[in-house]
């Protein structure tokens, strides 16, 4: 369902204009930004957990120092931490890469796990370490949020 009008009515070089319509014809459409989205939430989570776990494995000191701690915590316990963050990072990855989504929601529920465990750590410790881990977890896991609760629940027919 297509219109034309015409640029300059009765005016030379008069050239039609289509006009077609801003919504989306088919429900498919509607998915294609959804998943864009889902995407780019995921991405950051994979990069974090990738960065953060080299850094872990590789560097566990200056990964530390760079996290605030100002606790002295054992080299062994990074080096494993940041082996279990490349392990996740490479399943996201996956989730990310085949387009699997039917996991998404679990990669909230997870995250919001980690969010809890990393405050009662906190209030443990008292080590600022987990308060930026906490921040770095949530800057990831609120976009998230939003686009599985209320963005799938306003596109859903």
């Amino acid at each position: 369902m297509t219109k034309t009008a015409s640029a300059r009515p009765g005016g030379w070089g008069a050239k039609p204009l289509t006009l077609v319509p801003c919504f989306p014809a088919s429900a498919e459409a509607l998915v294609f930004p959804q998943m864009i989205t889902r995407k780019w939430s995921l991405t950051y989570v994979v990069t974090y957990l990738t960065v953060g776990g080299l850094g872990f494995l590789a560097f566990p000191r200056l990964a530390r120092d760079l996290l605030l701690s100002d606790t002295d915590y054992e080299d062994v316990g990074f080096r494993l931490a940041g082996v279990m963050m490349l392990a996740l990072a490479y399943l996201i990855w996956n989730i990310v890469r085949f387009e699997d989504w039917k996991y998404y929601p679990l990669s909230i529920y997870v995250r919001a796990g980690i969010v809890v465990v990393l405050t009662a750590l906190f209030l443990d410790t008292e080590d600022p370490m987990f308060l930026v881990l906490d921040a770095i977890v949530l800057l990831g896991l609120l976009p998230s949020i939003y686009i599985h609760f209320f963005q799938e629940a306003r596109e859903s027919p």
